[in-house]
């Protein structure tokens, strides 16, 4: 009986090992690409990302036929100091190693969008891999900072879906879980669908031009997009040369573009993907009171050559009520004012965009638009307010009259004077007395990084952790020597 004690004990601990496991494993970044509609752009982004880092290093290997392709880089943060080395491998190959640093975290989120990779002359389509090293800077701890050595790289090539929706567990920055359709290259929370084969054909306007109808004089059209969530370029030009207006159902939403706002499109954008891709993190649900609808990033990211309008089913429960739009500055850690619209009496509200990103839509006013007016009063139509204030305590200057509220990094989501920010975010920051960096010959104004006000949580977390599983280790080895022990002294 005894025996089959320790027996069972020891099962117990190997099974608490091998739980421990993923927890360390999942501790290492990630670097993800995903196409961006555009011949041979690629957007970056690192995954799993320590939100109060300063500093990255990290590199990625592209196989692309020939050694002069004409890469470059275009940086998400232009405010961050970058330096790129590139170094010519054996066939074909081309080493990109990319330096970033900051004065203030890089990214609030728990991902981080570095950039827009590009190509101009490749000798084939590009593949990529990494080295898998990766050194990050935080402002409390210059000096050792956080290195990698089994960093692993994605490339996701767009699929569409099989089915009209999808979902996936919640990865990104504060977890939690949503959804998306229309097939994309992520799933929720900025985890990315696993990579695809290959892009598959895009549908021109040959293809829809047959759905084409005339209502109250009107061109319209109405596309299905709950497979396949890119809007090709062709199609785009057909809308305004023949004047129709577009509605793009992607199942609980639509987008409506009208044919009299599209613009030109860029000779390399072959398609847009307006796929939303629906998350819940933490961080920006504190910042929101806990009033947000609905947070989400468009799989397309940057500015767009024409205004889409989103339609939203906010539910029956908002019918009449005003919802706020607020965009997700990760850079600076703020959530932004951006508009104000009331819902109809079918539970819809709409926003327009002209730019893709990452937004939150919110019940309750944060930035106290509305503070000394009666939501019934406003005038919707015209999205006019003669009242705009800003809510105190809650919101930072972020030029104009409106505020902007503050947003805890990803992974504290404690009250605001965690972040050593009383009043928002000092522009007079302490210099740090260390001046390492990961950049080469950097700039002086540019060394230096304010200290932080959070202790290395994560680090100490998988400190502990280690202590652990050394710990469980050792318990089961004295138990097998143990079981022999006892084992021989019966012989």
């Amino acid at each position: 009986m005894k025996q089959l004690r320790k027996i069972m004990i020891f099962f117990v601990l190997l099974v608490c090992m091998i739980g421990a496991m993923p927890v360390l494993a999942d501790s290492v970044p990630r670097i993800y690409l995903s196409e961006t509609g555009a011949d041979y752009e690629y957007r970056v982004s690192i995954q799993n990302w320590d939100s109060l880092a300063t500093s990255v290093q990290f590199d990625i290997i592209a196989d692309v036929g020939k050694p002069n392709a004409g890469m470059g880089m275009e940086w998400s943060d232009p405010s961050c100091y970058s330096h790129t080395e590139v170094e010519a491998l054996e066939d074909g190959k081309i080493k990109m190693t990319f330096y970033l640093d900051k004065k203030s975290p890089i990214s609030n989120s728990a991902t981080a969008t570095i950039g827009k990779l590009h190509f101009q002359k490749p000798k084939k389509s590009p593949s990529f891999s990494t080295s898998g090293y990766m050194k990050l800077l935080r402002a409390d701890n210059l000096q050792e900072g956080t290195s990698y050595e089994n960093v692993k790289l994605q490339f996701s090539k767009y699929q569409p879906s099989s089915s009209n929706t999808s979902s996936g567990s919640g990865g990104g920055s504060g977890g939690g879980s949503g959804g998306s359709s229309g097939g994309s290259h992520r799933s929720t929370g900025s985890i990315f669908r696993g990579s695809g084969s290959g892009s598959e054909a895009l549908k021109t306007w040959k293809n829809v031009s047959k759905n084409v109808e005339t209502k109250d004089g009107v061109s319209v059209i109405q596309l299905d997009m709950r497979q396949d969530g890119r809007l090709s370029a062709d199609i785009l030009k057909n809308l305004a040369k023949k004047k129709i207006q577009a509605t793009l159902d992607y199942g609980s939403y639509q987008w409506q573009i009208d044919s009299s706002t599209i613009g030109t499109i860029p000779s390399k954008q072959k398609y847009y993907d307006l796929t939303l891709n629906t998350r819940k993190l933490k961080n920006l649900s504190v910042a929101a009171n806990d009033s947000d609808l609905l947070q989400f990033e468009t799989a397309y990211d940057g500015d767009l050559p024409f205004t889409a309008v989103l339609r939203y089913q906010a539910g029956k429960d908002y019918i009449g009520k005003i919802l706020f739009l607020g965009y997700y500055n990760e850079q600076d850690g703020l959530l932004e004012y951006v508009d104000h619209q009331k819902v109809d009496n079918n539970g819809y509200v709409s926003f327009s965009f002209d730019h893709f990103s990452r937004y939150v839509i919110t019940s309750e006013d944060l930035w106290g638009i509305f503070q000394e007016e009666a939501p019934e009063d406003i005038d919707i139509e015209n999205n006019t307010s003669t009242n705009i204030s800003t809510a105190p305590n809650t919101t930072v200057s972020s030029g104009g009259n409106v505020g902007a509220v503050i947003v805890p990094p990803a992974n504290d989501a404690e009250a605001e004077e965690d972040l050593g920010w009383e009043d928002g975010p000092d522009d007079n920051l302490e210099d740090s007395d260390s001046e390492e960096s990961l950049l080469p010959d950097q700039p002086d104004d540019e060394k230096n990084i304010p200290a932080s006000s959070k202790p290395a949580k994560k680090k100490i977390g998988l400190v502990i952790l280690m202590i652990i599983g050394i710990l469980l280790a050792a318990s089961m080895v004295t138990v097998v020597v143990a079981m022999l022990s006892r084992k021989k002294h019966m012989k």
